[in-house]
């Protein structure tokens, strides 16, 4: 079955089939760690990555997640999905019935993600120190958590939406919070926003 896909459509006002069911495909991957994005899967479903239960998820409907995927030697990556559309207030305690519930299946798209080896930029946290001045504290949160441990230093370079580089500068690493912090930094020519200038 093509993914995205549910298993049990059925015209109006009859019920679809109700049970387990299976997708599996290969992937090719260099065999670095990565994170699996499932943006819906319902009602219930377990994941296996070569033949490993790496996590399952309760919540079906679309609701997206994400799943971290272990590193392997092998290029070519087996995924398993299995999901079951039966009503079951443990496995799917937000579908036990009623007049209305979401298709089976995986119904939206699944994304594999390779990390890199070395460690990487998770994402900016952004803290408004004055808004009238456009002053900021910047958080960089790394990813790969072995690695960032042992990091004690990142480069970063600064440039803003999309202009020229401002300025590059070498921050330590907090190793229990994994970041690096710029405590003050100026948005040039910043504005504040509002519903009339977003």
């Amino acid at each position: 079955m093509a993914v995205p896909g549910a298993y049990d459509v059925a015209p109006p006002g009859i019920l679809g089939r109700r049970g387990v069911a299976f997708y599996k495909t290969t992937v090719s991957t260099t065999g670095a760690p990565g994170l699996l994005y499932l943006a819906a899967c319902s009602f219930y479903c377990r994941v296996f990555v070569d033949d490993q239960y790496i996590g399952e998820h309760r919540a079906g409907g679309y609701q997206p997640f994400w799943l971290a995927v272990p590193a392997s030697h092998q290029k070519t990556r087996n995924l398993l999905v299995i999901v079951d559309n039966r009503f079951n207030k443990t496995l799917a305690p937000t579908h036990t019935g009623g007049d209305f519930w979401e298709y089976g299946g995986i119904t939206r798209n699944v994304l594999w993600h390779e990390r890199p080896a070395a460690v990487y930029m998770k994402q900016i946290e952004t803290f408004t120190l004055d808004a009238h001045k456009s002053l900021m504290r910047l958080h960089v949160v790394l990813g790969n958590t072995s690695m960032a441990r042992q990091t004690t230093h990142v480069n970063v370079s600064l440039s803003w939406d999309s202009g020229p580089q401002t300025r590059s500068m070498r921050l330590a690493v907090d190793s229990k919070k994994l970041r690096a912090v710029i405590n003050q930094e100026a948005v040039p020519n910043g504005t504040l926003w509002s519903p009339k200038t977003p």
